[in-house]
């Protein structure tokens, strides 16, 4: 048991102004009427713009700020905790960084694509508890949709857009913590979720057809479906807990199918378990915390509350991280 005295203040998050429906995105992409919730099942994503990743992640810095309670430089480190990087340099971290106006708190990235939030808020634990930071802002912004192949609806239907942060800190009193957390790697079926192009290896104008996002959903299930239950019973060991003792699960809002199996493969009932893809569609590493945003503001989740955020990534990686709100 890993028990830290951690805790998360305040919660924010942006949604770009364009809301694509599914009806629209069929038009757009010349597929059949039902197709999309048929074959993906999300009605509804955002799309941005003129949005940029740093923008967004500051909006929705700002609501986790206010929320928090705190002032803007009682930030002492910025982590911007997203799969889809602004630039390649600097870190979106160091461009949210400035927006805000800071000056001598630390920036950068992590990126651990659907579980770059909670490799964060794990890292950020870290430093807090050895009294590094007081308070960490961690940022998660993503715009899926430039990365999505048109001639693949099956992921191109999948994703959505958007941004959510969380400000974490000491946790004075002792009530809430980050009780425990676990991360695994498997990097033998990396082949089944890639995005080629964008790094040194095939750069510029080569292999143009890399730059989408490619994704093998049955070996993707295949690989990790396998490991979910018992990776759910090992954290929850950990954090010397039940099933009967967690008030909620937050998974990272993979698709509404991969949803439908967790839920029936770890046997928690629908008021446990948040389910909200239909609606926003798979937001990669922004799903996590706008989640758990959208839980704590409809009081789904409330102080004292232990609730297990938890999910997949390419890589293929699994992690989770218990907390008691």
């Amino acid at each position: 048991m890993s028990k830290k005295n951690v805790k998360i203040l305040g919660t924010g998050c942006y949604l770009p102004k364009r809301q694509i429906t599914d009806n629209a995105l069929e038009k757009e992409l010349e597929l059949t009427q039902g197709w999309i919730m048929e074959n993906c099942g999300v009605k509804c994503r955002y799309f941005v713009d003129d949005e940029t990743s740093s923008e967004m992640g500051v909006d929705a810095a700002i609501q986790a700020i206010n929320n928090a309670g705190i002032a803007v430089d009682e930030i002492g480190a910025v982590i911007g905790a997203s799969s889809t990087p602004e630039q390649a340099i600097p870190s979106t971290g160091a461009l949210i960084h400035k927006k805000l106006g800071l000056s001598k708190s630390a920036a950068f990235d992590v990126n651990s694509t659907c579980l770059s939030f909670l490799t964060a808020l794990d890292l950020a634990s870290f430093f807090i508890e050895q009294g590094r930071y007081d308070n960490i802002l961690i940022v998660s912004s993503e715009i899926a949709s430039r990365g999505l192949n048109a001639e693949d609806p099956k992921t191109a239907t999948l994703f959505g857009d958007g941004a959510a942060a969380a400000i974490v800190g000491r946790s004075l009193s002792g009530e809430s913590s980050i009780i425990s957390s676990k991360f695994e790697t498997w990097s033998e079926h990396q082949e089944a979720c890639v995005l080629e192009g964008g790094g040194s290896k095939l750069y510029s104008q080569q292999n143009a057809e890399k730059k989408y996002f490619c994704m093998n959903g049955p070996k993707l299930y295949k690989s990790v479906a396998p490991r979910v239950k018992d990776f759910f019973d090992e954290i929850l060991k950990d954090g010397e807990m039940t099933r009967d003792d967690l008030d909620l699960m937050i998974p990272h809002q993979a698709s509404p199918f991969a949803l439908r199996l967790m839920e029936k493969k770890l046997e928690l009932h629908g008021d446990k378990f948040v389910n909200i893809v239909e609606d926003y569609g798979n937001m990669i590493a922004a799903s996590i915390p706008l989640s758990l945003h959208l839980a704590i503001k409809s009081k789904r989740l409330q102080r004292g509350d232990r609730a297990l955020m938890m999910g997949t990534s390419a890589g293929l990686s699994i992690g989770g991280v218990l907390i008691e709100y």
